[in-house]
């Protein structure tokens, strides 16, 4: 087998770089570009929906009575959602690229979350047991000296304002994926 040399200038290179992107997708490519974005647009969404939930379950235990000590607990549950959800957040925003409201209603939710999170420990923290390392956790917080509707409105308050920014978030999303299929159309779809 000979070896022949072959010159390649530099336009020869760059067209081949194109035909190669362009035949595996790259962000360049429409079809890859719209279905990253519905990816971390479904992301986000599902945190949107977590939240809804987690305020429709904190309502109905305000319309049952249940006891403060209880909703106490169920705090715990709720800085466990809030935390997958700054998670999944942080490792979102680099992702939001081509809309800015986007980015700063997800940046909004994300910083809303966190002093939530802050809030919610103060209200109704856990601690570990003083006593003994095989005693449970013990529930700790301001929460304990306050009555129950006093209680029941600082918390309706951390929920709110996180609540408040995950809508601002359905309604750019919802914006989003509405200019996403314009884009996808001009582009003639994902084929």
């Amino acid at each position: 087998m000979s070896k022949r040399i072959i010159r390649i200038t530099e336009n020869d290179i760059t067209k081949i770089v194109k035909r190669v992107l362009a035949e595996q997708g790259g962000y360049d490519d429409p079809g890859v570009m719209a279905t990253h974005g519905m990816i971390s647009h479904g992301g986000m969404a599902r945190m949107v929906a977590d939240i809804t939930t987690m305020l429709d379950q904190t309502k109905e235990a305000f319309e049952m009575n249940i006891r403060k000590e209880d909703i106490m607990g169920g705090i715990t549950q709720m800085t466990n959602v809030l935390h997958n959800i700054e998670d999944t957040l942080k490792k979102i925003l680099p992702e939001i690229m081509l809309n800015n409201d986007l980015k700063t209603a997800a940046k909004n939710l994300h910083r809303e979350i966190k002093k939530g999170l802050s809030k919610l420990r103060l209200l109704a923290g856990g601690s570990e047991s003083f006593g003994h390392p095989m005693m449970p956790k013990a529930m700790t917080g301001i929460g304990f000296s306050l009555s129950p509707e006093d209680f029941n409105d600082k918390l309706t308050d951390i929920l709110m304002d996180i609540g408040q920014a995950a809508e601002k978030l359905a309604f750019e999303l919802r914006d989003e994926g509405q200019n996403m299929s314009r884009r996808l159309m001009r582009h003639g779809g994902f084929g």
